[in-house]
């Protein structure tokens, strides 16, 4: 297994770099890794060797789980260096420029890398978050009794731990001095394969929305848009959720603003857009000139989506039917209730948010337009949903000083 392991690591990189010609994540991913020793060593040369602290991130939203505990531990230690890297281009461009942190490209899993890059990180303690299992690193860090721990992690019965091929990727689990899961069914779960090293924490991110959501600043523009009407937003849409918002549209009679934040803000998803909303008159966020009295704004713009939600009643999240759910705490914590598709079995928080009363699963746009007729039509529902999201969320946070008490 180990052999397969090794070369499937060799085939992928080789895979990304012949697609780095005509992709540009691809060329993202190889042209961050190229030199990789150099950089690293010159980025860490004023970094004091002592008390280092490495956290791996797989992309953007692993370090919002982690980004909690890095402030934590910034304030609470302040000689302990941050080091943070990226295995995707996604997390890395976006905070690569991270104050509290020394931020890298994580080097693919071989044996070689795996022992220079802890040569020169010098870590004492490292985090993994959530799903990051990479062997070689993993394996060198418990041979070096570097203590490794993962945190906000996540476990399915169908995993390759607890298949019979996967007993490789199940000696991992013993080798982090603790595993901080989410959710009862990951602990029950682990314990009953045998795996004791684990403690129930809940999920970091419950405590970033909460910082999130204080240090949250005004946005006048969204503010005047929006003009106190009942609001409906769209957070990180794909086509799927824009489509049964436009068949929701023709048939709503009630007055709404409608915010939509698209996944994909290229200038040729934005035309399509607009042309589906023709009849509509939307207007996008890149033209202030926008007024309030239209009814639909799209930010074709990153980084408003947070400031938002505080101006919406309701969110319709996007990547519930296939894409991948994108956070829904970051509306819940607003105190509004939460909207996806059907495919969310691998977040937990979907899950947790429908037995709280605030989350509501879509198969169709005909469910869509059921719930919001009875959200603009019951208020007395729609404040029993956004007080659902604002108690969930409060009654779920409290991981990160769970996790740095054990840790430290």
């Amino acid at each position: 297994m180990l052999f397969l392991y090794n070369i499937g690591i060799r085939l992928y990189g080789a895979v990304v770099l012949l697609a780095s010609l005509s992709n540009k994540k691809a060329k993202l991913f190889s042209e961050g890794r190229k030199n990789w020793k150099l950089k690293l060593t010159d980025q860490l040369k004023n970094v004091p060797e002592t008390n280092r602290i490495w956290f791996h991130c797989a992309s953007l939203g692993e370090f919002e789980q982690a980004r909690p505990l890095i402030e934590k531990i910034t304030e609470k230690h302040e000689k302990h260096p941050i080091i943070v890297s990226f295995f995707s281009p996604s997390g890395y461009e976006i905070r690569k420029n991270y104050s509290l942190a020394t931020v890298c490209y994580l080097p693919l899993d071989t044996k070689k890398n795996a022992e220079d890059f802890i040569d020169i990180v010098k870590p004492s303690k490292v985090f993994f978050v959530k799903y990051e299992f990479w062997y070689h690193y993993i394996l060198t860090l418990s041979k070096r009794n570097i203590p490794v721990y993962l945190v906000s992690a996540v476990f399915r019965p169908n995993q390759v731990f607890f298949k019979w091929y996967g007993k490789m990727f199940y000696g991992l689990l013993e080798k982090f001095r603790m595993i901080f899961v989410q959710n009862e069914a990951s602990e029950i779960l682990l314990k009953e394969q045998g795996v004791d090293n684990v403690m129930l924490s809940g999920d970091t991110r419950y405590d970033r929305v909460l910082q999130t959501a204080e240090a949250s600043e005004k946005n006048y523009l969204i503010e005047r848009f929006t003009n106190s009407e009942k609001t409906l937003i769209l957070g990180s849409s794909w086509p799927e959720e824009e489509d049964i918002l436009i068949e929701f549209l023709k048939q709503n009679i009630h007055p709404l603003k409608v915010i939509i934040a698209p996944h994909d803000i290229s200038e040729n998803h934005i035309n399509n857009l607009l042309k589906k909303l023709d009849l509509k008159k939307p207007v996008l966020y890149s033209k202030s000139s926008f007024i309030s009295d239209s009814d639909i704004l799209i930010l074709d713009t990153i980084g408003h989506l947070a400031s938002a939600y505080r101006y919406a009643d309701i969110a319709l999240i996007g990547g519930g039917f296939g894409r991948g759910l994108h956070n829904i705490l970051e509306p819940a914590v607003f105190g509004m209730p939460v909207l996806f598709g059907n495919d969310t079995a691998k977040y937990p928080e979907a899950t947790l948010s429908v037995k709280a009363g605030f989350g509501h699963r879509l198969n169709n746009a005909e469910d869509l337009i059921i719930l919001m007729k009875k959200f603009q039509e019951d208020d007395a529902f729609l404040v029993l949903n956004k007080h659902a999201a604002i108690t969930f969320v409060k009654e779920n946070s409290g991981a990160t000083d769970l996790v740095i008490r054990n840790c430290f």
